[in-house]
């Protein structure tokens, strides 16, 4: 189970929705674009790389307004090095939404992909709404 048993006190009794990051809530691109949002610095293992990250228009507010009303959750198939630093510059005014990066998705080898298993929230799936790009 990836979320606690019950419900912090500001969320009790709410309903969970479940938001994807990558090409739902921002959008993120290797190559410089002009008046990015954010410049996400990565350095790991694989190398050192920037990734230029665009907020969608309206992205902030509608965090902010459906915190009020959902236990929010971001959940990403991104990588947590790169994901969990966006995520935090959208949580800056601490709405403390749940956030799930790739180790928290189940990777089906036979789809070569990472699948976000909203099973595994630990909350019945009819109160769950997911919003991604990806079916």
């Amino acid at each position: 189970m990836l979320l606690p048993e019950k419900q912090w006190r500001n969320d009790f009794g709410k309903k969970t929705l479940v938001l994807d990051l990558d090409e739902t809530l921002v959008h993120s691109t290797f190559v410089p674009i002009k008046n990015p949002d954010h410049i996400v610095n990565i350095n790991d293992e694989h190398g050192s790389c920037k990734i230029f990250v665009r907020y969608r228009p309206g992205a902030v507010k509608f965090l902010e307004l459906m915190s009020q009303f959902y236990e929010v959750c971001i959940f990403t198939a991104s990588m947590s090095s790169y994901a969990s630093i966006v995520v935090d510059e959208l949580d800056k005014n601490w709405y403390q939404f749940y956030k799930f990066y790739r180790e928290h998705c189940r990777y089906s080898k036979e789809n070569n992909l990472y699948i976000k298993d909203v099973s595994r929230l630990g909350r019945d799936l009819k109160d769950v709404i997911i919003v991604d790009n990806i079916p």
